[in-house]
This record gives C-alpha cells, sequence and structure tokens, in this order.
C-alpha cells in the first residue's frame, strides 16, 4: 500500500524542511560535491526559499560563485548557517534529471557556477 500526502501537507512538509535553512536567523549554504570534496560554496539568503505551493518551495536568487576545487559534480548538500546537514541530492548535467542540474559538472578551480533554479519538493 502506498501512502500519499495532500497538498496542504505537502506544503506543511516543504515549509518545515526548508524553514530548517533559517532557523538561525540567517541562511544556510548550497555545497557542490564530488564525492565528499567540496567543489563550490554558495552562500544562501534568508529566508532561503519561498513558501511552497503544490507541495515545492523554490530558492530566492542565488549568486554565481567561482570553483574552489576541480573535480566532477556528483551530489549537493545544503546546511543551515552552522553546518548541519538539512538535505542533500544528486548534481547533473542540465536536462538528466538531477535534484541540482548544471552546464558542467567537470569543474575546474575558477570556472564560474550559477545556479538557475533549485526547489525542494515533499514527497507525494
Amino acid at each position: 500500500m502506498a501512502l500519499t500526502h495532500e497538498t496542504a501537507v505537502r506544503n506543511t512538509i516543504a515549509d518545515a524542511v526548508v524553514d530548517l535553512i533559517d532557523a538561525l536567523g540567517y541562511g544556510g549554504q548550497l555545497i557542490i560535491l564530488d564525492g565528499a570534496v567540496t567543489l563550490a560554496t554558495f552562500t544562501l539568503a534568508s529566508p532561503a526559499f519561498g513558501d511552497s505551493a503544490s507541495g515545492a518551495a523554490t530558492a530566492g536568487a542565488i549568486a554565481q560563485v567561482d570553483a574552489s576545487a576541480s573535480g566532477e559534480a556528483d551530489g549537493f548538500k545544503i546546511t543551515d548557517a552552522v553546518g548541519t546537514t538539512i538535505f542533500s541530492g544528486t548534481v547533473t548535467l542540465a536536462g538528466s534529471g538531477g535534484d541540482v542540474e548544471l552546464s558542467n559538472v567537470n569543474l575546474i578551480v575558477g570556472d564560474p557556477i550559477a545556479i538557475d533554479l533549485l526547489t525542494y519538493t515533499a514527497p507525494a
């Protein structure tokens, strides 16, 4: 038997998760990874995400950064301001269905990286 959540419940779940990023009163970080190696770190605004709709919360604008290490981006984590991981996921090339999609996943130190869209979606 599969459980499902109604939209209002999904909105509550999504809001609760993304609100953890700002729980200390200021934004967290989006960290792009190659395994356990940090390739780039983005500072998230506070609040990091807007209110949920249809079970999904979308992040506000995220300023471009340069890669701090070289490697192949394959994952990410989002932390609160003291480094506690709130959620994590996959990174893929744009159009490949990752949780975060980049135009280039093979990063070299100094490469500019932009995040066009970041959304957290609560399970249905």
